[in-house]
């Protein structure tokens, strides 16, 4: 499997997002988390699965949760760019697909 390297940024975002959701329902977060690893594992397997978003960044959704995983197919390895979720400020991320 290639292997996956994650921005700061997104990762701010990931513990964010696992803290929001177990202070909703105990519980909560960890079903969140298993969900980004059950779909980063796919993206590991499977590096062009995702929709072509933009010219460099491809998104795949989670099921269960309103997230989707931004991330860039690289020569050795896979940027996790964002966990976005899907109904907050659409694009923030962009900034992050040029570096």
């Amino acid at each position: 499997m290639i292997p996956v390297r994650v921005r700061p940024r997104a990762q701010e975002e990931l513990q964010d997002a696992i803290r929001f959701y177990d202070a909703d329902a105990p519980g909560l977060g960890g079903e969140f988390l298993a969900e980004i690893e059950r779909v980063a594992t796919l993206i590991q397997e499977h590096p062009e699965l995702g929709a072509r978003y933009t010219p460099r960044t491809r998104r795949l959704l989670l099921r269960r949760f309103p997230y989707a995983i931004l991330y860039q197919v690289r020569s050795d390895h896979l940027l996790i760019i964002a966990f976005a979720h899907l109904r907050r400020r659409p694009l923030y991320w962009t900034q992050r697909d040029r570096a």
